[in-house]
C-alpha cells in the first residue's frame, strides 16, 4: 500500500473511531455503526488488495468493539472484516456501472456487517438475548431497523462524500493513475537530464570559509577555498572525519541556515551569497543532496513513490512522470524494483534508489555523500557513468568518497582533505595516483573441513512472494575467515540474519554451535553469534561510548562489567581507536567512528562466531586495515568470522575463503592464497 494510502486509510479509521464514539450516546444493544461508512470511504478511495484489506477490517473491529456498549461488543471482530469484504466485492462490481456506486456499496455494506454482527451475538449471548428479549426472532426484529437505518444514513453520506474526496485524492497523486495513451511504455524513454535553468553565474563559490560546530573548540572545515563551474564533476576526498560531510554540508546551504556554530568566510551559489536565499527551500530549487544514510532520505513505501513524489509535487503530468519513472529506474537497474516495499531492499538497493530520487528532483548541482559506500562493483560503475553523462549536459556535480579510484576516468578536479582542510588539488591523474593497489591471489575450490561450527542446508527465505535464498547449503569450521560478496540483492545480508535467529528458514536448516536456530531464541544464539548490522545507527542507544560497548558484553550473560571484563570493554575501545572517546555521546561520533563503534560492541562481546554486515562502509583505507587486522587477531584466538562485502579487493586481501552469491544461490566458494610480492 502507498503511503499516502496509508494516511488516508489512517485519517478514515480516526473520523470512524469519533463516529463510533458519537455514536454510543444512543442506548440501544447494538450500536449505529456509522463507523462503517469511514472504513468503506477508505477502500473506496484506496482500492487495496485482499490482504490490506483483511488488516483494515481486523482494526475497524478492534476500533468498534473497543469504543461500544453492544451486547456483544466482540461479535465486530468478525462483522467488520465482513463488512471490508462486501464493500470491496460490490464496488468492483458497480464501479463502472453506476454514478451512484459508493452510496450502494455502503448501504450493503453496512448491511453485511450489521447482521453479520445481529447472528454472532444471537449465538454468542443467547442466553441472555433470550432472557430480554423473551426468543431470538424478537431481538432480530427489534435489531432489524437499526441496521437498516445505519446503513441508509452511512449510503447518503458517504455518497455525498465520495466524489468529491475521490477529486480531491487523485488530484494530489495523479501520478499513479495510468497515462493516456499518447503514451506507450514501450516507447524508448530518453535518459537525458534537463538542468534546471539558473544564470550564468559559477555554481559554487566558497572563499576562505571555515566552519566549527557549537559545543566543540574543534574546526571541522579551516580556510576552505573551492570553485564549482557549471559541468564541473568533482571528487571531495580524504580519511574519515577529514571535513567531506561538512563541505557538502557546507555547500548546500544545511551548516548555515540548520546549524548553530562558528562560521568565517563566503558561500556563494549562482553568484549569490548563501545567506540571502531564503532558507533551504529557496536553496533546494538549485541544489539536491544526497547523505551517506539512504535510510535517512527514504521516506515513502515503495520504490516509485520515492522517485515520483518530487515530480508530481513539481507540477509534471502524468505522462511525464511516467517517463521520468521509467528512464531514471532504467538507468540504474532498478526497474524491476519499481513496486517493491523499500524496506524490502537490500542497502545498496536503497542507496540507488535515494540517488535515482535526488535526480528526479532536477536540479542544477548535485551533492552526494559516499554515494557507492554499499554499492557492489557493477551498480558502482553504473552510477558513476550516470553522474559523468550529467556532468557532460551541464550539471554540476560534487561527490565525497574515499575511495578515489573507481572515480579516476569520470572526474574532472579532485580535493583531498586532511583535518578539515585541503591539502591537495588536482584532475584525474590524483585519483589514479591515490589508488589502491590491486591484491594479487590464486584461488581453488574449498573442501569442507571437520569441526563445523555453522552447517546450513537447503535453506531457501522468501518475503512473501520475493525468494531471498533459495536452497542455500553452507558448512563453515570452527576458526575460518569467510567473506560473502555478491551484487546487491543477492541474498547475503539474508543469509546472515539466519544465523543469529534473526530471520527462521522458509524451508531448511541452520545449525550454529550445534543449536538449531529455529528452536533456539535469539538471546540463546546472540551468545554464540555477534551479529554488526549493516548501517551502525540502529545498533546504537546508549549515552557513552563505554556503555554502548559494556551493553553488548554485559547482557548476553557472558559477564559483568568488573575486573577482566571491564578491561575487555575498554581493549574493545581501544583497539578500533577510539580512545579518550569513552565518555562521548555515540552519535555525536562521525560516520567512520560510529562504524568502529559498532564493530568494538561485537568484538567486546567475545563470541565464538563474529558476523559482520559490510563493516567497512564509511571507512577510509587505513580505518579498513585496523579493522581487517583486529578481525584477524580474533580469527587467531579461535573466533569465526563471517563477513559480508562489496569491496573485492578487501576480501581477497584478509579472508581466507570468499563465498560468491548471485539471485539468492552460492555460486562459487573458493580458498584463497595471496602471492607474497
Amino acid at each position: 500500500m502507498r503511503s499516502q494510502d496509508i494516511a488516508i486509510v489512517g485519517i478514515l479509521l480516526a473520523c470512524a473511531a469519533i463516529a463510533r464514539l458519537a455514536a454510543n450516546i444512543i442506548p440501544t444493544p447494538i450500536v449505529s455503526n456509522l463507523a462503517i461508512g469511514f472504513y468503506c470511504l477508505a477502500l473506496i478511495l484506496t482500492r487495496p488488495k485482499i490482504g490490506e484489506a483483511l488488516g483494515i477490517g481486523i482494526v475497524a473491529g478492534i476500533i468498534c468493539m473497543m469504543i461500544s456498549h453492544s451486547i456483544y461488543p466482540p461479535a465486530n471482530l468478525i462483522s467488520e472484516p465482513v463488512g471490508v469484504f462486501a464493500c470491496l466485492a460490490m464496488y468492483s462490481l458497480l464501479e463502472n456501472r453506476t454514478k451512484l456506486a459508493a452510496g450502494i456499496t455502503t448501504f450493503l455494506a453496512t448491511c453485511a456487517s450489521g447482521f453479520t454482527f445481529v447472528l454472532v451475538a444471537l449465538i454468542m449471548a443467547a442466553p441472555a438475548i433470550s432472557l430480554k428479549y423473551s426468543g431470538m426472532w424478537p431481538f432480530f426484529i427489534a435489531m432489524s431497523p437499526i441496521v437498516i437505518g445505519t446503513a441508509l444514513a452511512n449510503s447518503v453520506v458517504i455518497g455525498l462524500l465520495a466524489y468529491p474526496a475521490r477529486r480531491v485524492v487523485q488530484g494530489s497523486y495523479s501520478r499513479f493513475q495510468e497515462p493516456d495513451n499518447t503514451f506507450k511504455e514501450e516507447k524508448t524513454v530518453s535518459t537525458d537530464v534537463n538542468i534546471s535553468a539558473s544564470t550564468d553565474s559559477t555554481p559554487v563559490e566558497l572563499e576562505n570559509v571555515s566552519y566549527q560546530y557549537p559545543g566543540t573548540d574543534k574546526t571541522a572545515l579551516s580556510n576552505i577555498s573551492l570553485h564549482a563551474e557549471k559541468g564541473d564533476f568533482i571528487l571531495i576526498t580524504g580519511p574519515t572525519a577529514s571535513g567531506k560531510t561538512t563541505l557538502c554540508n557546507t555547500i548546500a546551504g544545511i551548516t548555515h541556515h540548520e546549524y548553530e556554530g562558528k562560521k568565517e568566510g563566503s558561500v556563494k551559489l549562482f553568484g549569490k551569497d548563501i545567506m540571502e536565499y531564503n532558507g533551504l527551500a529557496a536553496i533546494s530549487a538549485h541544489v539536491c543532496i544526497v547523505f551517506d544514510d539512504p535510510d535517512s532520505q527514504l521516506i515513502f513505501t515503495s520504490v516509485e513513490e520515492e522517485i515520483g513524489s518530487s515530480l508530481a509535487a513539481a507540477g509534471f503530468s502524468s505522462n511525464e512522470i511516467e517517463s521520468r519513472i521509467v528512464s531514471l529506474l532504467s538507468s540504474l537497474s532498478l526497474l524491476d524494483l519499481r513496486d517493491r516495499p523499500v524496506s524490502a531492499l537490500s542497502g545498496g538497493q536503497k542507496q540507488r534508489v535515494s540517488i535515482a530520487a535526488a535526480l528526479a528532483m532536477d536540479r542544477a548541482i548535485l551533492i552526494l555523500d559516499e554515494p557507492t559506500g554499499e554499492l557492489d562493483a557493477t551498480a558502482t560503475e553504473l552510477v558513476i557513468s550516470l553522474l559523468r553523462g550529467l556532468a557532460e549536459q551541464g550539471c554540476t556535480v560534487i561527490v565525497a568518497d574515499h575511495t578515489p579510484e573507481v572515480y579516476a576516468d569520470a572526474v574532472t578536479k579532485v580535493f583531498v582533505m586532511e583535518h578539515g582542510a585541503i591539502i591537495r588539488r588536482g584532475g584525474a591523474d590524483l585519483a589514479r595516483e591515490l589508488a589502491t593497489i590491486p591484491c594479487t591471489y590464486t584461488s581453488s575450490p574449498y573442501t569442507p573441513q571437520d569441526k563445523q561450527i555453522i552447517s546450513i542446508s537447503n535453506l531457501t527465505h522468501a518475503y512473501g512472494k520475493i525468494t531471498a535464498l533459495d536452497s542455500v547449503s553452507l558448512s563453515v569450521a570452527a576458526g575460518e575467515f569467510i567473506a560473502i560478496l555478491g551484487d546487491n540483492g543477492s541474498g547475503k545480508t539474508t543469509l546472515i540474519k539466519h544465523l543469529n535467529g534473526l530471520l527462521c528458514p522458509t524451508s531448511g536448516s541452520v545449525i550454529v554451535n550445534g543449536i538449531d536456530t529455529s528452536k533456539a531464541t535469539i538471546t540463546e544464539l546472540v551468545k554464540t553469534s555477534g551479529l554488526l548490522f549493516q548501517n551502525p545507527d540502529t545498533m546504537l542507544f546508549a549515552e557513552s561510548v563505554y556503555d554502548e560497548v559494556a551493553f553488548g558484553a554485559v547482557n548476553t550473560g557472558s559477564a559483568d562489567v568488573s575486573g577482566d571484563t571491564d578491561q575487555r570493554i575498554k581493549n574493545a575501545i581501544s583497539i578500533l581507536g577510539l580512545s579518550g572517546k569513552e565518555e562521548a555521546y555515540p552519535r555525536s561520533l562521525s560516520r567512520g567512528e560510529r562504524q568502529r563503534l559498532a564493530i568494538a560492541c561485537i568484538l567486546a562481546m567475545e563470541t565464538k562466531v563474529l558476523i559482520l554486515d559490510e563493516p567497512t562502509t564509511g571507512l577510509d583505507e587505513a580505518e579498513s586495515d585496523l579493522v581487517m587486522q583486529r578481525l584477524l587477531e580474533y580469527q587467531n584466538r579461535g573466533h569465526t568470522i563471517v563477513m559480508v562485502t562489496h569491496n573485492q579487493q578487501m576480501a581477497y586481501r584478509h579472508a581466507q575463503r570468499v563465498i560468491r552469491m548471485e539471485q539468492g544461490m552460492i555460486v562459487d566458494d573458493a580458498i584463497i592464497t595471496r602471492e607474497v610480492a
